[in-house]
């Protein structure tokens, strides 16, 4: 199925271009590439996305500007740290247009950031993310559980080093990281100036009886119940 995805996406972007072409704009035009999310594809035992490793957070942001731009040289590549927030004012920069002071993320051809802050769901599926491009921390509220990985000397993320006591500064530097960009109720998960997190919940496997969310033919979607998710999870604490 993955492939036959790859080959529906190569072939309209092929016509996209080719319209652009046939319309006299392509040299006038910027594109941008990206996707919401990767596909986990079995890593780590997992499947579709909604977590930060590597597989599913790590996905590509291809640019192409204005004929003539060089601020965007062709062939070029470039590791930074980049989000879905920079997707905007990048175009707007591009496109010679002035970027709202409210805008968050930060157009490409900027410095690049020292490290980027990710957020994922609420409440019991909460999880967090601080990345500077070598050292990846994530941390997961339910449980008050942390995993840091060293990307340069460990790109599968197979190894946590969270557990290691020679990694015990360097997790809590990271940690300290993470509390300086908790906002809104995130905040509820410290005491005393430390990561508390919230009780833990013992995961109760469920038949995916609707295919994970697989949709149908009707759009829009109809509402789906909000706490679907929570049919995964029993209503008491796990015990310890």
């Amino acid at each position: 199925m993955n492939y036959a995805h790859s080959t529906q996406i190569d072939r309209q972007i092929c016509a996209l271009f080719g319209t652009l072409r046939e319309e006299g704009i392509l040299d006038s035009t910027i594109v941008m590439f990206t996707s919401g999310h990767g596909e986990s594809m079995g890593s780590h035992g997992i499947w579709a996305k909604q977590n930060f490793y590597e597989a599913s957070a790590n996905v590509p942001m291809i640019l192409m500007g204005a004929k003539g731009d060089a601020r965007v040289q062709a062939g070029a590549s470039d590791d930074r740290l980049v989000c879905l927030a920079d997707v905007m004012p990048t175009l707007l920069d591009l496109a010679g247009i002035e970027i709202p002071d409210t805008v968050t993320g930060q157009s490409l051809p900027a410095a690049p950031r020292s490290h980027l802050y990710g957020d994922l769901g609420e409440g019991q599926l909460s999880s967090r993310m601080i990345h500077d491009r070598r050292h990846k921390l994530v941390y997961y509220a339910a449980g008050n559980r942390t995993q840091l990985f060293d990307l340069s000397e460990d790109p599968n993320e197979l190894f946590d080093l969270s557990g290691n006591s020679s990694q015990a500064g360097q997790v809590e530097q990271w940690q300290s990281r993470l509390l300086g960009a908790l906002y809104g109720s995130d905040r509820d998960w410290v005491t005393d100036g430390r990561l508390a997190g919230l009780p833990n919940r013992r995961y109760r496997h469920a038949p995916n009886r609707g295919l994970g969310m697989k949709r149908g033919d009707q759009w829009p979607v109809p509402p789906v119940n909000p706490n679907w998710l929570m049919n995964f999870f029993p209503e008491t604490p796990e015990d310890t």
